[in-house]
């Protein structure tokens, strides 16, 4: 976010602040155990390489779902302003070049959001609401049946995330609506069949106006709000049926004029926010202790992120 086959290309075919009251007992999917915590504010002072593909095959992470047979399906993916689309690999805290965007769109138009489903296959929205089919093995992309939405009815901009489906069998995209000058009217869905949006209802308590969303593994779906006004933000768990908040984890990264991406992976949230050099810092946030930790800098500008239900559960 900022202030069926395929034709064309082979897509890789793979494997409220503290309103809702302090942390609750849910059932959240993480527990990455011992190592203590990650140090606060450990700041990273040079850049963080972006890699070519590497050549040695890497091994799928242990615990994840069995139809997540290659490890390019459990990675963070992130797509920049630059139009590049790279790999983030938590391992490491390392970025790799994946390829650059030429996508259809509108001429000044840039991505905005994106999501990664369980295939390898990215949907990266454009600022004008535009929604494409993008290969997270070489960026190569192609337009969907998406119809842009009208500012007053809302969606026109949105967050997105894949969330698994209440019987473990599937996936549903999900987004949510970003207004800068008033609240975000909720959350949706979005079929990747037909590509028609299903309005879920409003945000049950919504602590402001910009948020980005990112499945939990095979848990439930939770988003990063900036907090509206001040800095820092609030990491919710939503109700993909009601979209009820049902836990608020406040968290100090980032403010409300700077491009904001956000995905978990192995126990973690990973925060993309704006750095005063102009790219963008990488925060670590360990939901178990609260501490936060930079892991990473690209002099890139990170405006979406995504990563698929297959991510592991634990580092």
């Amino acid at each position: 976010m900022s202030a069926a086959a395929v034709v064309g290309f082979v897509l890789p075919v793979v494997g409220l602040g503290t309103a809702c009251g302090a942390r609750s007992e849910l059932d959240l999917p993480w527990s990455h155990g011992g190592g203590g915590a990650v140090p606060e504010d450990a700041g990273i002072d040079q850049d963080a390489p972006i890699d070519a593909p590497e050549d040695v095959p890497e091994d799928v992470p242990p615990d994840v779902p069995p139809e997540c047979d290659s490890p390019d399906t459990t990675y963070i993916y992130v797509v920049t302003s630059e139009l590049e689309l790279l790999a983030f690999k938590p391992q490491s805290n390392g970025f790799e070049s994946r390829g650059h965007l030429s996508c259809p769109a509108s001429p000044g138009a840039t991505p905005f959001s994106m999501a990664v489903d369980r295939t390898g296959v990215a949907y990266v929205v454009y600022n004008d609401g535009e929604l494409f089919r993008v290969s997270t093995a070489d960026a190569a992309c192609e337009e969907t049946l998406f119809v842009a939405k009208e500012p007053d009815d809302g969606f026109a901009q949105f967050g997105m995330g894949f969330a698994a489906d209440q019987d473990g069998l599937g996936e549903t995209l999900h987004v949510a609506d970003i207004n800068y000058t008033t609240v975000s009217k909720g959350l949706a869905r979005i079929a990747t069949e037909t590509f028609e949006l299903t309005y879920i209802g409003p945000f049950s308590q919504n602590p402001g106006n910009v948020l980005e969303l990112t499945p939990t593994g095979m848990g439930p779906l939770w988003g990063y709000f900036f907090n509206e006004p001040g800095p820092g933000g609030t990491l919710v768990q939503i109700n993909t049926e009601t979209a009820a908040i049902e836990d608020a984890i406040p968290v100090t990264v980032g403010n409300n004029s700077s491009a904001l991406a956000v995905a978990w992976w192995g126990g973690f949230f990973y925060i993309f926010t704006n750095n005063s050099s102009g790219g963008t810092s990488v925060t670590r946030f360990d939901p178990e202790t609260q501490a936060t930790s930079v892991v990473a800098n690209t002099g890139l500008q990170v405006v979406g992120a995504g990563v698929s239900t297959c991510a592991p559960m634990t580092q």
